[in-house]
C-alpha cells in the first residue's frame, strides 16, 4: 500500500473495532484533534464521541477538501474545523485538546518524522492520544524471517517496529502507552495504540 491509498479505502471490520476499543478508554472527551485526517473517513465514527470540537489536520489541501465533503449533517460531528498543518509542527497551543488521534499516517513516516509528530501530540494533548503503528509481531513478518533464513527471497516492510520499540519511542517523548489494540487476527500488521500525556507540570519542564 502507498501512502494515501489507505484513506481512499473503506474502513475494514477489525480496523474499526480496534480504534472503537481504544476511544471506548477515553471515556468522554469534549475536543478532538485528528492528525492527517486525509479525506475524512473517520469522522462518522469520531461523531459517536459526540465532542463539542472536532479539528481535523492535513498538510494536504487536496485531502482536506475531499474531508470538507465528507464533514456535512449527518454522521459527521456537530463541529469540524479544517487546517491545513504539519503533523511535526501543531499550530496549536499546549494541552489543546482532550484527545488526539493519528491514524494511518505513522506506517509511512521515519523515526525522526515519527518523534516530532509524536512530540507535537503530546504537547497539545490534554490527556489521550491514539496512535495507529505497524508492528513486527505478526505472523506475517514472522514468515518472511523464516524465508531469509531459508535463503529465500523475502519482503521487510518499512517502518514495522516491534512493541518494545514502540514503547521506547513513546517514552522518549514523555507518552505513557496503556494498551495496543491489533487490527486483524494472527497475521494483524497494525497496532492502535493508546498513550497517555503527562501532566502539565511535567509540560513546563
Amino acid at each position: 500500500m502507498r501512502p494515501g491509498e489507505g484513506q481512499n479505502r473503506d474502513i475494514g471490520r477489525d480496523e474499526r473495532r480496534a480504534v472503537e476499543k481504544a476511544l471506548r478508554a477515553t471515556g468522554d472527551v469534549r475536543s478532538i484533534l485528528d492528525v492527517g485526517v486525509g479525506n475524512g473517513r473517520w469522522f462518522p465514527l469520531l461523531a459517536t464521541r459526540k465532542a463539542s470540537l472536532t479539528v481535523a489536520l492535513d498538510i494536504s489541501r487536496e485531502a482536506l477538501t475531499q474531508a470538507r465533503s465528507a464533514a456535512g449533517p449527518g454522521d459527521s460531528p456537530d463541529r469540524v474545523a479544517l487546517v491545513c498543518g504539519d503533523a511535526g509542527a501543531l499550530p496549536f497551543p499546549s494541552q489543546s485538546f482532550d484527545l488526539v488521534l493519528c491514524l494511518e499516517f505513522m506506517p509511512y513516516v521515519r523515526r525522526s518524522g515519527r518523534l516530532r509528530a509524536l512530540r507535537e501530540m503530546r504537547r497539545v494533548s490534554g490527556r489521550w492520544v491514539i496512535v495507529q503503528y505497524a508492528h513486527t509481531e505478526g505472523l506475517g513478518f514472522f514468515w518472511q524471517k523464516m524465508r531469509r533464513r531459508l535463503g529465500l527471497e523475502a519482503r521487510f516492510p518499512r517502518n514495522h517496529l516491534s512493541s518494545a520499540e514502540i514503547e521506547a519511542e513513546f517514552r522518549r517523548v514523555g507518552l505513557g502507552i496503556r494498551g495496543f489494540a491489533r487490527v486483524g487476527g494472527l497475521f494483524s500488521r497494525y497496532w492502535i495504540v493508546l498513550a497517555e500525556a503527562p501532566s502539565p507540570d511535567w509540560l513546563k519542564d
